[in-house]
């Protein structure tokens, strides 16, 4: 559950550096909106001059006042449209801003991985693409459109007052203060408590939409990224149902949505309609009188219409005011969940060139596996082999610090380089190069040397299309995506490694031979294997059982 902590978290962007640059657009912006309203106070008093002209016949003062009503007109205009566009700019940097924190605390040390291990999947990329440009384009949505409604209703609530005292309208053989100001309030006071009964529950609606709408879209992707292995086992029929059933929580959502938002139209829009005859039939007694010109008549409608539209500032903006309070609660229990992950690891380094693993592996729902003690000396390479299901990819997980360890668990790492090789390393979409020097720039690294790792690692024949875009990932096969992980060990060149089941798509002649390459032109790494294959001594210098008493074994001579 989040806190205010987390809301504040959201406005931080003010206190920041390059948000403290933008206080000054900011200010900016909200000047224009004062100022906006300001050339609408003089249009309302134009108006009322220009229709009195016009009921008196007199040409030369209509004349006059086109001219004053086209000056009026343009900078009405100008400052809409700056208003527009500064909000717009503020909100862009300011989601780019926010994207970006949350994207490093997201990526923060495993923290994105335990995310979805321990607090369970949150659709962080609706969070981090959608949620962010909905919150800061909200926020100033709703907030100039805010001051911009106290401003009318302190500036027209005061031409409003002075029309009524002007032409006061008897009541029972007295007369009421400012009886056109208290008429608009009531007025409007009834309508905004109608449009909260009849929309007070949107705000649910919208998080369970946005919520719905993100389990859609993540079916589709990983439909996607599975393609190939869906058609191979023929599951197209069961996809689709897995789809539809999605959509049919977002059908369900949405038209929940839908019958809420119609009751809350037909209401908002006979308010807006009647908003404009109310004042009319409020002023008419005083008009058929002839106390009022047409002057008066039409100021007193613009004026009252004015002060209406700022006290429904809550009607109109209520469905947006919805959407922003469920992105507000989405994006501050996302921030509450990346709490609750952590980011530090009980993995430590060791003061020597060891590797150290004394305790229990435990898995992120607290089930404890075997227990081992492992210690690996420097230029040692340690085949740990396991069977299935015993813990070996967790083990993987708990040395590379994705989650905390069990309570009495020692993890000390190696000094020096280190790199983890998991089962399926991640081989991003772009160029050959950047999937071979992933995770460093690739600008940082050599052709010749990325064609050197590529050749020792039997993928000789992609070394002239280091330049080529694709998508590496399903391009290659499961063998060609493990030998260009293996190829990234050739290219950095690391003091020690971890591998999980690194050549298991391998047959174990071409696993020996891909191991021992790797061995001559590393002799000084330190390397930990954890597999449950049995290969030949030639991949390790000491072998050791998980689960039963370690074998030590003398290391054989590797192919030549």
């Amino acid at each position: 559950m989040y806190t205010m902590r987390e809301v504040l978290f959201l406005f931080r962007y003010w206190t920041d550096k390059r948000g403290r640059k933008d206080a000054l657009l900011l200010g900016l912006t909200l000047s224009l909106a004062v100022g906006s309203v300001y050339l609408g106070v003089e249009f309302n008093r134009w108006s009322g001059s220009f229709y009195n002209a016009l009921q008196a016949l007199d040409a030369g003062k209509t004349y006059a006042l086109l001219g004053t009503y086209l000056a009026l007109l343009a900078g009405i205009v100008a400052t809409r449209v700056a208003v527009t566009y500064l909000k717009e700019r503020l909100a862009l940097r300011w989601r780019a801003w926010l994207t970006e924190m949350l994207l490093g605390k997201w990526l923060h040390k495993g923290r994105h991985y335990r995310l979805e291990t321990q607090a369970g999947h949150d659709n962080p990329d609706q969070r981090l693409a959608e949620d962010t440009a909905l919150f800061s384009r909200g926020v100033l949505d709703a907030s100039l459109s805010l001051l911009s409604s106290v401003l009318s209703l302190i500036s027209f609530s005061a031409i409003l007052w002075q029309l009524s005292a002007s032409m006061p309208l008897p009541v029972l053989g007295d007369t009421i203060p400012g009886y056109l100001v208290w008429a608009c309030v009531i007025y409007t006071l009834a309508g905004s408590l109608i449009t909260h009964w009849l929309g007070k529950a949107l705000a649910g609606i919208q998080f369970l939409i946005q919520r719905k709408e993100a389990e859609l879209r993540r079916v589709l992707l990983g439909q996607r990224h599975h393609g190939e292995s869906i058609s191979f086992q023929r599951g197209e029929p069961t996809e689709q149902a897995r789809a539809m059933e999605r959509l049919g929580d977002v059908v369900e959502a949405q038209e929940a949505r839908i019958r809420k938002e119609k009751n809350l139209s037909l209401f908002t829009v006979a308010y807006g309609q009647a908003s404009g005859l109310v004042p009319i039939f409020c002023a008419i007694p005083v008009f058929l009188s002839g106390k009022m010109q047409l002057g008066g008549l039409m100021q007193t409608s613009q004026a009252f219409m004015q002060v209406s539209m700022a006290l429904s500032w809550f009607i109109f903006a209520y469905k947006d005011l919805a959407q922003l309070a469920a992105t507000v609660r989405r994006l501050s229990g996302f921030i509450a969940a990346l709490r609750e992950a952590g980011g530090e690891s009980a993995t430590s380094v060791a003061d020597d060139r060891r590797l150290v693993f004394s305790g229990t592996v435990t898995l992120p729902d607290g089930t404890a596996l075997a227990p081992l003690a492992l210690t690996l000396a420097p230029r040692e390479r340690l085949w740990l082999q396991g069977s299935s299901g015993l813990g070996k990819t967790s083990l993987t997980r708990l040395l590379a610090g994705l989650w905390p360890a069990a309570d009495g668990s020692a993890i000390r790492l190696p000094q020096g380089r280190g790199m983890f090789l998991p089962q399926n390393s991640h081989i991003a979409e772009g160029s050959l190069i950047a999937a071979l020097a992933y995770p460093h720039d690739p600008s940082t690294v050599s052709r010749e040397a990325c064609r050197a790792a590529l050749a020792a690692s039997g993928l000789e024949n992609l070394g002239a299309r280091l330049d080529e875009e694709a998508d590496w990932m399903r391009r290659l096969s499961g063998g060609e995506r493990q030998r260009l992980a293996l190829a990234r060990l050739f290219l950095h060149r690391p003091d020690w490694v971890v591998m999980d089941e690194p050549i298991n798509k391998l047959d174990d002649a071409t696993a020996s031979e891909l191991l021992a390459s790797l061995y001559r032109e590393l002799p000084e790494l330190t390397s930990l294997t954890i597999s449950h294959q049995p290969l030949p001594a030639c991949a390790y210098t000491r072998r050791q059982q998980w689960g039963a008493t370690p074998v030590s074994q003398e290391a054989e001579p590797c192919p030549a």
